[in-house]
């Protein structure tokens, strides 16, 4: 099977962000596959412009990336839309890369990527599969970004209604994305839910190890107990109150390594520089190994995600699979929604927001017996490998295309 998937986000082995798609892709070629994906050449995720040679195709375990050479953009504002519109319309015209394939995968966060991918399976008479990983505009909606009757809103709208009902398969990655098809009045002709995984190797990386995880390991080895939070800077991440809570407990031995890159970053830097605050580390992107690495070596991790009304379709973030996949305690400070954080039995709860409610959770993982923490780590670990290897993942999603074509 020839398969074509358009993301606008997927970034190359090593480098920071999810990796969802490549994963994949990986399991697939190794099954016989001939997988293409167009992603963007500016990294999202890193901030910066990866590859602008738009000719330069590289190939990672048999799958092909093909860079489509985007303007690129700082945080959230018209640039970013102007990039989306760009790679959108880019990857519609795109011909050599997807003149030869038999399916056609399409997947947000942004419709304008899917729409093109349904467009491209259009014109050579193959199926189209729609991914639904983020609901843009309802996130939009909820995150005060955009007004519900607006022109922008109503557009995303039409579209995402366009792609649902052009689908040969609408594959959901929150857990009760079929709940809000239904809410919207969408009915696919089929429907999947298939969440995020994690890679669940046990092979470690030979690479010389990152300055993250060396700082980690040193602050673990001077009797520290590290939390690390690893993702996304941005508005709804609402990372302040971890920030501070951390910083309350600098005298009770805690620290807390910051993974990542955003919008906020700025602001938040310097809100723990007025906190005098010497036990918040920033590191910037982290390749995606890397952070990995700094799971394992951490003490804990603290999911945190400010609440919103589209959240109540559940969740199914990659950072969350990652934590789990570490073996390591939680603290999940996010949405009273269905998620794999919670599902585990692995998690210390708090409110998101909630400075204090976060400091009290990691006061209970620091003042935790070590057996205690061993057997929170391994609920975590047996969870990610039940239900979130991206093996498995891989044939179920592979079952569905063949059932296409």
């Amino acid at each position: 099977m020839k398969i074509a998937l358009v993301n606008q986000y997927v970034v190359p082995p090593g480098a920071g962000g999810g990796s969802r798609h490549l994963d994949l892709a990986r399991e697939w070629a190794a099954a016989g596959d001939s997988v293409e994906i167009v992603s963007g050449s500016f990294n999202h995720f890193a901030q910066e412009t990866r590859q602008r040679h738009r000719r330069t195709v590289s190939v990672h375990d048999g799958v092909r990336i093909h860079p489509l050479w985007t303007p690129g953009y700082r945080g959230n504002g018209a640039r970013r839309v102007v990039d989306m519109v760009w790679f959108g319309a880019r990857s519609a015209l795109r011909r050599r890369s997807l003149s030869d394939v038999d399916i056609v995968i399409g997947s947000s966060p942004h419709p304008l990527a899917a729409c093109a991918a349904a467009i491209v399976a259009r014109r050579l008479e193959v199926p189209f599969v729609y991914e639904v990983r983020d609901l843009w505009p309802e996130t939009l909606i909820d995150l005060g970004s955009m007004q519900r009757d607006g022109v922008a809103a109503r557009s995303l709208f039409a579209i995402e209604a366009w792609l649902v009902r052009t689908a040969a398969v609408t594959v959901g990655v929150p857990p009760l994305m079929r709940s809000y098809l239904d809410s919207r009045d969408l009915q696919p002709r089929r429907y999947v839910h298939i969440p995020n995984g994690a890679v669940l190797s046990d092979e470690s990386s030979n690479d010389r190890p990152h300055r993250a995880s060396r700082l980690i390991e040193d602050l673990v080895a001077r009797g520290r107990t590290v939390f690390v939070y690893a993702g996304s800077l941005g508005r709804a991440n609402g990372v302040e109150a971890a920030l501070v809570a951390a910083a309350r407990l600098e005298s009770h031995g805690a620290d807390l390594v910051v993974l990542g890159d955003g919008p906020e970053r700025r602001d938040l830097e310097e809100l723990v520089a007025k906190l005098g605050s010497t036990n918040v580390h920033f590191t910037g992107q982290v390749p995606k190994p890397a952070a990995i690495a700094c799971m394992n070596a951490a003490s804990a991790c603290i999911f945190h995600l400010l609440d919103a009304p589209v959240f109540k379709y559940g969740l199914s973030p990659n950072k969350l699979i990652d934590y789990l996949a570490a073996g390591r305690p939680l603290i999940y400070a996010g949405p009273d929604v269905e998620n794999p954080g919670t599902q585990s039995g692995a998690c210390v709860i708090a409110r998101p927001g909630d400075a204090e409610s976060i400091a009290e959770a990691m006061r209970s993982i620091i003042s935790m017996p070590t057996e205690v923490r061993e057997e929170l780590g391994s609920k975590a670990r047996d969870h990610a490998i039940r239900e979130h290897s991206i093996s498995n993942l891989a044939v179920r999603y592979r079952d569905v295309l063949n059932e296409c074509v």
